[in-house]
């Protein structure tokens, strides 16, 4: 955690002192931080799917459902960083844009897990029913 609030810092301080120089380079001091910071992160997420699929094969919960919801995290905090960035820039249409688009990936990634959660109700409650 040290780590992302120092690269966030710097980055930040970085960004301030280019805009009242050469603007131009402050998206791009923006930019890199964002990536250092999602190394950063990935580095975290793969003890984090290790846990995850270790609790799976635990409880029986399939592979796949742990990678997508990984993958719904990072949708969600790439989604956050692209939105806020546009914002930062005056692009409030772009930032809705993405965070549309964002919203949209996320129900894709979430689209299976609900197909077979209403199937396993609907098989549930068949055998109740008969």
């Amino acid at each position: 955690m040290e780590k992302l609030l120092l690269i966030a810092l710097i980055g930040t301080g970085l960004c301030v002192m280019l805009r009242a120089i050469r603007p131009e380079y402050a998206f791009v001091s923006i930019v890199v931080t964002g990536v250092l910071l999602i190394g950063s992160v990935a580095a975290e997420a793969t003890g984090l799917m290790d846990t995850l699929r270790k609790l799976g094969e635990r409880f029986g919960v399939s592979e796949a459902f742990c990678a997508a919801l990984l993958k719904m995290a990072a949708i969600a905090w790439l989604t956050s960083f692209g939105g806020n960035l546009c914002r930062d820039n005056g692009q409030s249409a772009a930032a809705g844009s993405v965070e549309l688009g964002g919203r949209i990936a996320l129900l894709g990634c979430a689209m299976p897990a609900v197909v077979t959660m209403l199937e396993t109700g609907a098989a549930m409650l068949g055998g109740a029913l008969s």
